[in-house]
């Protein structure tokens, strides 16, 4: 309190509250700054304390919480987020498909073209040792 002069009000309202509403963050922080045992802390080498000090001097944005319109309009836009590269997914596995099944229809007719030839060869031969 002496280094960062908040109020009370404050204090119970963004330490206290959330504290005692089963906030872990605190506790953890807590138990690491027990465990580091440093000779000289500062209140600032403590995250959520600084986080509060940064509130309280209105440094953090501070604002109305959002409301169910706009947590429900970001929803739908990651929604549509999702669809979006779904669809694009799709898309490049159809494009992959095509070409693999344009690479296979290619090397038939490859096959065919040789195996006619080979035939044709043969036929000539016979013909020419009839001859």
């Amino acid at each position: 309190m002496e280094t960062f002069p908040i109020s009370k009000a404050d204090v119970e309202k963004h330490i206290f509250e959330p504290w005692l509403e089963g906030a872990h963050g605190w506790d953890l922080e807590m138990h690491e700054v027990q465990e580091e045992k440093r000779e000289k802390l500062v209140v600032n080498d403590i995250k959520s304390f600084r986080h509060v000090i940064d509130i309280c001097n209105c440094k953090a944005p501070v604002g109305p919480s959002p409301n169910a319109e706009v947590l429900l309009t970001r929803l739908d836009e990651e929604k549509w987020a999702l669809v979006c590269k779904q669809l694009e997914y799709d898309t490049e596995c159809f494009r992959v498909y095509l070409q693999s099944h344009q690479t296979h229809v290619h090397h038939v007719k490859l096959e065919w073209n040789q195996k006619r030839r080979e035939e044709a060869t043969q036929w000539a031969l016979q013909w020419m040792q009839q001859k």
